[in-house]
C-alpha cells in the first residue's frame, strides 16, 4: 500500500497513507486510473492532430480545433431569456405543494393495506 501511493500519488508520508481507509484507497487507485486514461486519451488526439497537419495539402486550425465555434456553444448554452426565466419561475411556484402520488393512479397502491 505504502509503495503504491509512493509511486502513483506521491505521497511519502506513512502516517497519512494508513490513516486512508480501504475505500478512500480504492477510490485514489480508481482516480489515478481515470486520470491515466484521459492523459492517453489526450496524446492520443494529439498525435492524431499532428498527422493531420502535418500530411493534409492545406491544413486548417479549425479542422483541428474550433475554438470560436466552442466558445460560442458556451456562451449561447447557458444563456437564458427573461423570458424563459419568467416561465421556470411561474411553473416552480404553481408546483409548490403538489404531490403527485395524490393525483395519479401511477402511484395508487394496488390492494393490501395502506
Amino acid at each position: 500500500m505504502i509503495e503504491i501511493a509512493a509511486r502513483y500519488f506521491g505521497v511519502y508520508d506513512p502516517e497519512k497513507i494508513l490513516s486512508w481507509t480501504k475505500r478512500e484507497f480504492d477510490a485514489l487507485i480508481k482516480g489515478w486510473e481515470q486520470a491515466d486514461i484521459d492523459k492517453r486519451d489526450f496524446e492520443s488526439w494529439r498525435a492524431m492532430a499532428h498527422r493531420y497537419a502535418q500530411s493534409a495539402k492545406h491544413p486548417r486550425q479549425k479542422k483541428i480545433f474550433d475554438a470560436e465555434r466552442i466558445r460560442n456553444n458556451n456562451k449561447h448554452g447557458f444563456a437564458k431569456s427573461e423570458e424563459e426565466i419568467e416561465e421556470m419561475a411561474r411553473l416552480n411556484r404553481s408546483a409548490k405543494g403538489f404531490d403527485p402520488r395524490k393525483h395519479s393512479k401511477l402511484f395508487q397502491q394496488k390492494g393490501g393495506s395502506t
